[in-house]
């Protein structure tokens, strides 16, 4: 696995920092006129990570998505196709602090490699949904939150496996389950309940990286909802970039 390379150095024990363009879908089918929670559009992806396949040696990573849906939530607040107020909307996104993982490696170096680990990870979580179905939809005063909703601080089990399909491209997978222990909320939220239970997250990645520094993927973020509301909103990225060694 260490022949994988960075152009002619060495990929493994480096330090990395990515910039991509992701194109995201977002979707909760579980709200109420669902179709009004699908959101399509353009990111920006930015993420760290340090690489080792040694057995017993630890790999980090960093992602953070808000960056990138601030900058899109502004240019389309600019076309008028966004609102300050709330609206019938789902979001799923990083928190101020990104997604951090720190996974050991379980196997020796070789073409296969496996790893585990924990999680940090911070998500913002929103849902917005008609209050009244028999008023008008697009009413900004018929629209209330509900739970589970706000600003969730989790830790949990990381999973990677890579695998070299040739001496310059690889596949990885990577995987995370994180389990809430804190929770900010904002001070208006009208339906907040503290008893309601906190929903787990998921995270899975399904990447190819070559050795000129470019990498193309796919990511899925799910909630698992462990309530009775109706909550199953999603995330969707397909994204290519490249990575840059410090």
């Amino acid at each position: 696995m260490n022949d994988l390379g960075w152009f002619s150095d060495s990929y493994t024990d480096q330090t990395y920092i990515g910039l991509g363009l992701n194109h995201t879908w977002i979707s909760n089918d579980e709200a109420p006129n669902p179709d009004i929670h699908k959101r399509t559009g353009w990111t920006l992806k930015l993420e760290s990570r340090k690489i080792s396949y040694e057995q017993g040696k630890v790999s980090r990573y960093w992602e953070h998505k808000m960056i990138g849906d601030i900058i899109n939530y502004y240019a389309n607040f600019r076309k008028g196709e966004a609102s300050i107020y709330v609206s019938q909307t789902s979001h799923i996104s990083t928190g101020l602090l990104g997604w951090w993982s720190w996974v050991w490696n379980v196997t020796k170096p070789g073409r296969f490699s496996a790893a585990g680990g924990l999680n940090l990870n911070d998500f913002f979580l929103h849902s917005s949904y008609v209050e009244d179905e028999n008023s008008k939809y697009d009413r900004i005063s018929n629209n209330t939150r509900i739970e589970p909703n706000g600003y969730y601080f989790t830790a949990g089990p990381s999973l990677r496996m890579n695998y070299m399909i040739t001496s310059g491209i690889q596949v990885e997978y990577f995987g995370s389950l994180s389990i809430p222990f804190g929770r900010v909320t904002p001070e208006d939220f009208e339906n907040q309940n503290d008893d309601y239970p906190n929903p787990f997250f998921l995270n899975n990645y399904v990447e190819v990286i070559s050795s000129y520094g470019f990498y193309a993927g796919l990511s899925f973020t799910d909630i698992i909802n462990r309530g009775d509301n109706p909550n199953s909103s999603m995330r969707r990225d397909a994204y290519l970039g490249f990575r840059i060694k410090l």
